[in-house]
């Protein structure tokens, strides 16, 4: 289900649990791709994380990073203001990775509750949440959603594509 957006910056809260197994944290990290109407990426640049924002004067900030999961709410927040967005710009893909999952020996089949919520700015109005479904035991990474630029806005989609490959086979999407 596609919701349309019609506010110029938008927040994106994701979260999930941890199933009780015993193990080291969970450090899920949220990654943004910006990408051309080709489904590139200018340069790296183009990739935002906590720590590394994207583009001037940071069209996206990503914050709030929990490294266990633990607690009520959002683990990880992004803003994106879409009016400072570079034309060229076409489409926003919203990532979730699993730090360290091979040294770790962790996937994302041993998280519960995975979620993606859109708010809209200012206030965070809830547009829409969308809860995903049970995971695939051997992914260390997941695409929950995707902004595509239409006429008059932009459509907001949820995404529930899982990868064994972790951040660099999403990344290899994008033609860098």
């Amino acid at each position: 289900m596609s919701v349309a957006i019609t506010q110029s910056r938008v927040r994106l809260g994701l979260g999930w649990d941890r199933r009780n197994d015993g193990g080291p944290d969970f450090d899920l990290d949220a990654v943004v791709f910006l990408s051309d109407g080709d489904g590139r990426l200018e340069n790296e640049g183009r990739i935002a994380y906590d720590g590394q924002q994207c583009g001037a004067p940071r069209p996206v900030v990503i914050y709030n990073d929990n490294i266990t999961g633990e607690g009520e709410g959002d683990d990880e927040v992004i803003d994106i203001d879409l009016a400072e967005l570079p034309p060229l710009i076409t489409r926003v893909t919203i990532a979730f990775a699993l730090n360290d999952a091979e040294r770790n020996a962790q996937n994302l089949g041993q998280v519960a509750g995975l979620f993606i919520r859109l708010m809209t700015l200012p206030g965070e109005v809830e547009v829409a949440r969308f809860d995903m479904p049970p995971i695939p035991t051997r992914a260390t990474a997941a695409v929950m959603g995707e902004l595509a630029r239409a006429e008059g806005g932009w459509i907001f989609t949820p995404r529930n594509s899982f990868h064994e490959g972790g951040l660099d086979e999403i990344a290899s999407r994008f033609q860098l």
